[in-house]
């Protein structure tokens, strides 16, 4: 099962990028799949079809996505999953709760990385010990999900095309 959802994050030059994800409820595996200052609903279906084609490589097929009724998930992007056999589930209005696990990574990347990051020097205000690796899939999706120290990171620019999370010098990264 699968959940999705938007987020904006605000950069140190007044500028908002929205922030597309995937997340992975039975192993809390998360794709961020795009990064962008104008989303738009044919941005979302091509994500989404890069997405496909990772899930396409699993040995257990996913069932169903769940995301909201935000307007930037135009028919395309249902479509996408359907022919994939996965089943979209749209969440009620105004019921953020419904989407539980996707708010919940918002808010950890929120309260993880974001609130840490000074608005004047771009730095981080609290030394993190380790951090949250990303890693560039095939298709540019950042997978997150290994942690080491900080001291082991290879340079941003080696490792990954998008790092809006991921920047060692605690800045918000830019958009593709």
């Amino acid at each position: 099962m699968l959940a999705c959802d938007f987020f904006t994050v605000d950069t140190v030059l007044l500028r908002r990028l929205y922030v597309l994800f995937f997340i992975e409820l039975d192993t809390r595996r998360e794709y961020v799949t795009g990064v962008t200052a104008h989303p738009t609903g044919a941005r979302a279906v091509q994500q989404a079809r890069n997405l496909s084609y990772e899930l396409a490589q699993r040995a257990r097929p996913v069932k169903f996505l769940i995301r909201d009724r935000d307007t930037k998930y135009i028919d395309g992007f249902d479509e996408v999953f359907a022919c994939d056999g996965i089943r979209t589930i749209r969440t009620p209005i105004r019921v953020p709760r419904a989407n539980a696990f996707a708010e919940r990574f918002v808010g950890t990347v929120r309260r993880e990385f974001l609130d840490r990051c000074s608005s004047s020097a771009g730095v981080t205000s609290k030394p993190a010990s380790t951090s949250t690796s990303s890693t560039t899939t095939a298709t540019g999706l950042i997978d997150r999900s290994v942690s080491y120290p900080l001291s082991q990171r290879q340079s941003p620019s080696e490792t990954e095309t998008c790092r809006p999370f991921t920047n060692p010098a605690g800045r918000i990264g830019s958009a593709q």
